[in-house]
């Protein structure tokens, strides 16, 4: 999962370095939440993305990762928000 938070609102270039890298390490991309227009501290606070960060990283659990779920862990988050 990739979760970011910007001033702009641009994701162009991360998207495909993201969807590189997740080709690259042959890692299951279970998606992302781009926020922008954040220039301040506190700019994010009521955003949509808010809750769409909330809800993927809910729906992101251990049976993503190998094994199967038989290791109670939550999944690998690449970027945070």
């Amino acid at each position: 999962c990739l979760l970011m938070a910007a001033e702009g609102n641009g994701f162009e270039d991360v998207l495909t370095y993201y969807d590189h890298l997740m080709e690259h390490l042959r890692w299951k991309n279970l998606g992302h939440v781009l926020a922008g227009g954040n220039m301040a501290a506190g700019d994010i606070d009521g955003k949509p993305e808010l809750q769409a960060a909330y809800e993927l990283g809910r729906s992101t659990t251990s049976k993503h990762q190998p094994g199967g779920g038989k290791n109670p862990r939550p999944a690998r988050f690449w970027g945070i928000l």
